[in-house]
C-alpha cells in the first residue's frame, strides 16, 4: 500500500449535492479544497428532485442556473385533491423571489452539473476514498482515508461532513443528534405516466388507503405512495413496479403507470444535530438534519447550509473576522433545520392522517381557508424558505429586520454591501475594506442605509454609517 499526504484549506467528506456545492462555494471564495467520497462515482438515481428559489439564486451567482433550467422542468403550483376532486391549487407565483417556481431536476443530473462546474475549476473528487480517522488540534484537522491501493493523510484548516444520515464525520467528531422515526412507509417510482395528471403542478392526492403525490420532471414523473396503513402492501420492503401499479390503480384509477425508470422504498427519519460545529469540524446537509421529504426541502436546506458557512470560513481565512464568527453558522442554520423538521413533519402528519375527523378538517381547510392569498403566500414562502431572516442571530438586527422585512434585493451577490440612499456628502469611507457601497433609490421605512450580508440576507437598516461601523466593530 502506498502512502500520500495532502494539505488543503478545507476537507469536504461526501460528494452528494451538498458536498459538491460546498466545494463550489469555497472555491469561489479562494480556498483550496479536497473532496473525498467512499462511493465509486456520482449517483445514478433520482432521489432529491425539487430545486427551490434559494438554491436557484445561488446557482445564478455561480453562473450555471440557465444550464440547470435547461435540464429540468419548471413546476408552477401544487394541486391538492381528495380522490379525483380538486380541493385547491396553490401558485408558486406567490414566492418572494425572482424564481417563483420549483425546478424539477433529478439528483443524478444535479450532481452531474455540479461535477462539471468543479471540473471547469480544475477540481476533482477523490472517489473510492473512505474516511477512517479524524482528529483536530488548535491549528488543523488531520484525516486518514483509505483509497483503493493507498492510504491518504489530509491536513486541513477545517473539515466539513457532508456525508449524509450515517455521517462518519459527525460520529468521529463527537457531535450528537436527537432522532425520531415516524411510523410511515412509502414506495416511489420515476415513470412515464398517462391519464389525469396536471403536468405543470405537484399533485397531492388524499386517499383513505394512503396519500399519493406526483412531481412532473422533464422526461417522466416522480410518483410516491404511502402504504403505512394499507394492510395489503404495508410489508413491502422494496418497490416492485407491478405492485406499485396495482396500488395506483386501486387508489387513483385516472392515472396509469407505464414504463418505470427507477423505483425505491423508504421510511421517514427525523434527526437534528445538537450542534453543527465542534472546533474545526462542521457538518451540513443530512449529516446535520434529516426530515420528511414533504415540501422538497432536504437538499435545498443543505445547499443553503454551504452558502452560509462558506463566506464565514472565507472571512476568517482572510483575517477579516475572528474565529467567533464561525459559531454563527450553527446558531443560524440549526434554527432553520429545526423549523424545516417541524414544518415538514406537520405537513406529513396532515397528509397521512387516518383519523376521520382530522381528514375532514384538513380537506375543508384546504378547500376554503386556503383561498386566502395571505395563507397561500405564507405556505409557499415557508416551504421555499424565501421568508428566512435569521431572527435568532446576533448578526441580524432583530427588531429592524423582522419588523421592516427583507429588501427585494438580489440575494446573489459578492461580499458585504451597504445600500445607500444618502447623498455623497453623507457617505464616509470608514467601513471595512471588504464592504462595498451601492446607491439605490429607496429603502423601506425611509432608512438611509441597509447592510446586506455576503449571502444576500439583510443584516440591519440604519440612518447613519456610524451604526454600521459599530456593527462590524462588535461582530468582527
Amino acid at each position: 500500500m502506498e502512502f500520500y499526504m495532502k494539505d488543503v484549506d478545507v476537507l469536504i467528506v461526501g460528494a452528494g449535492p451538498v458536498g459538491l456545492q460546498m466545494g463550489l462555494s469555497l472555491l469561489r471564495e479562494g480556498l483550496s479544497i479536497a473532496i473525498v467520497d467512499k462511493k465509486s462515482g456520482r449517483t445514478e438515481s433520482s432521489n432529491a428532485v425539487g430545486v427551490n428559489c434559494r438554491t436557484m439564486e445561488i446557482w445564478q451567482t455561480l453562473g450555471f442556473l440557465d444550464e440547470a433550467i435547461k435540464r429540468g422542468a419548471k413546476v408552477h403550483s401544487t394541486s391538492l385533491y381528495n380522490g379525483s376532486k380538486l380541493l385547491n391549487q396553490v401558485s408558486f407565483e406567490l414566492i418572494n423571489s425572482e424564481y417563483p417556481f420549483m425546478l424539477a431536476l433529478p439528483q443524478a443530473e444535479t450532481e452531474k452539473l455540479l461535477l462539471e462546474q468543479l471540473a471547469m475549476a480544475g477540481q476533482q473528487v477523490l472517489w473510492n476514498t473512505e474516511l477512517t480517522e479524524l482528529c483536530q488540534d488548535s491549528a488543523q484537522v488531520s484525516a486518514k482515508c483509505n483509497a483503493l491501493d493507498s492510504e491518504i493523510t489530509i491536513n486541513a484548516k477545517w473539515a466539513i461532513g457532508c456525508d449524509g444520515y450515517h455521517s462518519k464525520v459527525r460520529d468521529l467528531s463527537g457531535l450528537t443528534r436527537i432522532c425520531n422515526d415516524l411510523p410511515l412507509h412509502f414506495l416511489m417510482v420515476d415513470a412515464v405516466v398517462t391519464g389525469n395528471v396536471h403536468l405543470d403542478s405537484v399533485n397531492i392526492v388524499f386517499n383513505d388507503k394512503g396519500m399519493i403525490f406526483m412531481i412532473p420532471m422533464q422526461n417522466n414523473i416522480r410518483v410516491v405512495a404511502e402504504i403505512s396503513g394499507d394492510k395489503k402492501y404495508q410489508n413491502q420492503k422494496i418497490c416492485d413496479p407491478q405492485v406499485f401499479r396495482e396500488i395506483i390503480k386501486d387508489r387513483y384509477p385516472e392515472m396509469n403507470i407505464e414504463c418505470v425508470d427507477w423505483s425505491s422504498a423508504f421510511y421517514i427519519h427525523e434527526c437534528l444535530a445538537d450542534n453543527y460545529r465542534n472546533g474545526r469540524i462542521f457538518i451540513a446537509g443530512d449529516a446535520a438534519h434529516t426530515h420528511s421529504p414533504m415540501g422538497g426541502q432536504g437538499m435545498n436546506t443543505g445547499i443553503q447550509d454551504t452558502w452560509n458557512l462558506a463566506w464565514k470560513l472565507a472571512q476568517v481565512f482572510r483575517g477579516e473576522a475572528t474565529d467567533e464568527l464561525l459559531n454563527s453558522y450553527s446558531l443560524e442554520r440549526r434554527a432553520i433545520g429545526h423549523d424545516v423538521l417541524e414544518r415538514s413533519g406537520k405537513l406529513t402528519t396532515m397528509a397521512t392522517t387516518d383519523n376521520f375527523m382530522l381528514k375532514h378538517l384538513r380537506n375543508f381547510g384546504i378547500s376554503h381557508l386556503a383561498d386566502l392569498e395571505m395563507i397561500k403566500s405564507k405556505l409557499v414562502n415557508g416551504i421555499s424558505q424565501a421568508n428566512i431572516c435569521y431572527e435568532n442571530s446576533y448578526l441580524v438586527d432583530h427588531q429592524q429586520v423582522v419588523k421592516t422585512g427583507h429588501l427585494k434585493y438580489p440575494r446573489y451577490q459578492d461580499g458585504w454591501r451597504v445600500l445607500s440612499v444618502a447623498t455623497n456628502a453623507e457617505i464616509r469611507h470608514d467601513l471595512p475594506k471588504f464592504v462595498t457601497m451601492t446607491t439605490i433609490d429607496k429603502l423601506p421605512s425611509d432608512y438611509k442605509f441597509a447592510l446586506i450580508r455576503p449571502d444576500g440576507y439583510t443584516a440591519m437598516y440604519s440612518q447613519t454609517l456610524d451604526q454600521i461601523s459599530e456593527y462590524f466593530a462588535k461582530n468582527f
